[in-house]
């Protein structure tokens, strides 16, 4: 062999670059990276619930809680005021009613009221004295209606005798139906029932002699009550009950008041 054959092998090269081994290691490498899914364990908060992946996922289901919870509160609210409203209105009825059956236990009792009115009224914050007192002032108001009515058709005495003429010439019918408009608390009913007795009365009545006069010693000049005060306290008085004449007084003289 001559010294001068030709060595045909590469030399070796400086700073070569990486097998094609190595190349297709690293780009398995590189895929098997992608396909793994990311393990976010390290960055999960630990204060996080486990049924939320993300802090904003905690968020937004907070923000719709309070969403919830605000229209239960509106909801509540509204249940509250028509309950309250509903209650106000159940209790004015109430009242009301209250009011009228004691309306009609007064004039059937004569101006009575029973304990079991008392106690109604109390449960509904009403106290006896102050139902005393609106006792004692309708008293007094009937009164003097029934007075001003009184003089209005002639005076105690012709009244006394339309009454007496009334329950002797009408049927029972007829006497019942007078006696419900008398004892109403219109006036205007009461004075359309005085007016057809009277009517009925005086087309009757015995004509009188123009020539005969009532002579005698002049009666003393009544004044009135003057107050509604004072009327109270005349009714209330033990003899208003007792002593007839006493009681005459009493009418007369509201009779004559304004008050």
């Amino acid at each position: 062999m001559s010294d001068n054959q030709m060595n045909l092998a590469f030399p070796e090269q400086e700073n070569a670059g990486p097998s094609l081994e190595e190349q297709a290691a690293a780009i398995d490498a590189q895929e098997n990276q992608q396909e793994t899914p990311e393990d976010d364990t390290a960055a999960r908060p630990d204060w996080l619930p486990q049924k939320f992946k993300t802090p904003e996922d905690l968020a937004r289901s907070y923000t719709e809680l309070e969403k919830k919870l605000g229209q239960n509160a509106k909801a509540q609210e509204e249940a509250v005021e028509q309950a309250t409203e509903t209650v106000a209105q159940e209790a004015a009825t109430n009242m009301d009613s209250l009011i009228a059956n004691a309306e009609t236990e007064f004039v059937e009792a004569g101006g009575a009221l029973s304990d079991g009115t008392y106690e109604q009224f109390e449960a509904m914050g009403v106290p006896r004295a102050v139902v005393d007192q609106v006792r004692d002032m309708r008293l007094a108001q009937a009164e003097q209606t029934r007075q001003q009515i009184i003089g209005e058709f002639g005076g105690q005495d012709t009244v006394d005798a339309m009454s007496t003429f009334a329950a002797s010439s009408y049927d029972d019918a007829m006497v019942s139906r007078l006696n419900g408009m008398l004892a109403s608390n219109d006036v205007a009913t009461v004075r359309m029932a005085m007016n057809q007795i009277k009517t009925d009365f005086q087309s009757q009545a015995p004509a009188q002699d123009p020539t005969r006069r009532v002579t005698g010693r002049s009666l003393p000049a009544i004044e009135g009550f003057r107050s509604q005060g004072e009327i109270i306290e005349a009714i209330n008085d033990p003899r208003y009950r007792t002593d007839s004449a006493y009681r005459e007084d009493v009418e007369r003289r509201i009779g004559m008041s304004q008050v």
